[in-house]
């Protein structure tokens, strides 16, 4: 079914060794610890923050919920540590740090969850600033790192270095952008023949927003689009008219805007009071999720946001799997902020991530298998479990066979793009679909095109 929406500062880090405690093994194995009665997952977020609310935190609240709860498909409680005994599970707690959105907040937290709370495993925190403090601090303490929300462009230079990160998300180069210029030269083709295409960029000026630029940058230009406009702007940025009034006087035929959630419906309002209504409408992240056609949310509607483009790994439809994970994701939201009386109605289905959560779901299931196949709690056990894995020997998840790309013979590692099932969606008649290029699945062999592009795109009502 498709969903009809109704809506570096760093602290000093102290290069201490992690003590092993238990039995005594081999002289060459690492000792097992002693039996657990539970495994506790660490994480450092911004707890009242929108991602938390509406990005992985209810998608890891719902996949852990999952495997600690007896249910008719999960008759054993909890994760199987084998090395215990063959039937031996325990569940898992998390134990959460608030960092309000602090990139150096989030990386002495690290070392707060690893010191002083002893937590088994570490997630990331809310964005790509966050992966960027947090990741040398897990990797110098050898604790390995999934990330959730957030890019890692420039962090990708270090990763042959940081043999314990794992990045998870898509970004900029990892494979959107190169995606998205293709899509846009090839309408503008399409529309204007040997008419080269003219774009502006807002973008915001912390690491994420300054990536997307410089990616965009790139690849706009290698598909002969010109970048005629850009501008930066701070997350506490409320007033867009002037970054729209130079867009629209440039008359550019893309617009994109490369921030985040609040920053983009701020900017979508505006460009609609200004009846500014470029070919192209490029937002992200913000447009992926149900809420920007959220009135109370986004003060936009269903109608507002049509023909807008964002990042996205999944529509509804494109896989059976994905479909009830969005369904699971769903109701996990419904019961978290909506009164009972509401639950069931598929409200829910309207606050879906269709850029991350597809993904997030595939990097816990990934997880839970190579703690599983390590069958206790080690680092060095789990790194080596995620990384070995490749196309010809891969992980289980929704998307199907899935890998890490490897940085450097003994680095970290990014969930390989070629396991992503989309990278562009665009609103169209009430719902995100997944679009492409001619000939897309030749590149990426699983995308997934679940409408044809519209472009240009209808004006703002």
């Amino acid at each position: 079914m498709k969903s009809k929406i109704l809506f570096i500062s760093l602290a000093v880090v102290l290069a201490l060794s992690v003590g092993l405690i238990g039995c005594t093994g081999e002289d060459d194995e690492e000792p097992v610890p002693p039996e657990p009665s539970s495994v506790v997952v660490g994480m450092s977020r911004d707890v009242d923050g929108f991602f938390e609310m509406a990005a992985f935190g209810p998608a890891y609240r719902a996949y852990f919920s999952e495997v600690n709860n007896v249910t008719a498909d999960n008759p054993t409680e909890g994760i199987l540590l084998k090395e215990y005994g063959a039937n031996f599970r325990v569940p898992i707690e998390v134990v959460l740090r608030d960092d309000n959105d602090d990139p150096g907040q989030s990386a002495d937290n690290i070392e707060l969850l690893i010191d002083v709370d002893e937590v088994d495993f570490l997630f990331g925190a809310c964005g790509t600033s966050h992966i960027f403090s947090q990741a040398p601090v897990a990797n110098l303490r050898e604790y390995v790192l999934m990330t959730a929300e957030g890019g890692a462009t420039e962090l990708k230079t270090s990763l042959p270095g940081m043999p314990y990160v794992f990045v998870n998300l898509s970004f900029s180069d990892w494979y959107q952008i190169p995606v998205l210029a293709k899509i846009l030269a090839e309408a503008q083709e399409a529309d204007e023949p040997s008419v080269s295409a003219t774009a502006y960029i807002a973008y915001l000026g912390l690491q994420h927003g300054v990536e997307y630029n410089t990616v965009a940058g790139i690849n706009f230009t290698a598909e002969g689009i010109d970048i005629v406009g850009s501008s930066s702007h701070s997350a506490a940025t409320t007033d867009y008219t002037d970054i729209i009034t130079d867009a629209k006087n440039l008359d550019v035929d893309i617009f994109c805007a490369f921030t985040y959630p609040a920053n983009v419906w701020a900017i979508t309002r505006e460009a609609i009071t200004q009846d500014f209504n470029p070919k192209a409408f490029v937002c992200g992240p913000g447009a992926n999720f149900g809420l920007y056609a959220d009135v109370p949310t986004s003060g936009l509607n269903i109608t507002e946001v049509e023909g807008v483009m964002s990042f996205t790994v999944a529509a509804w439809g494109t896989s059976d799997a994905i479909d009830d994970v969005y369904n699971k994701i769903a109701t996990q939201i419904e019961h978290e902020i909506l009164p009972p009386y509401l639950w069931g109605l598929g409200i829910g289905q309207g606050f879906i991530d269709y850029w991350g959560h597809p993904l997030y779901w595939a990097a816990l299931e990934i997880w839970q298998q190579a703690v599983e196949e390590v069958g206790y709690v080690s680092q060095d056990k789990l790194k080596d479990a995620l990384i070995t894995k490749s196309a010809s020997d891969p992980f289980d998840t929704i998307l199907g066979d899935t890998w890490y790309t490897q940085f450097g013979s003994a680095g970290g590692g990014m969930l390989a793009y070629e396991c992503h099932t989309g990278e562009i969606g665009q609103w169209i008649d009430g719902s995100f679909e997944t679009i492409g290029y001619s000939g897309i699945t030749s590149d990426l062999s699983r995308y997934v095109v679940t409408e044809d592009y519209v472009y240009p795109k209808p004006a703002f009502p």
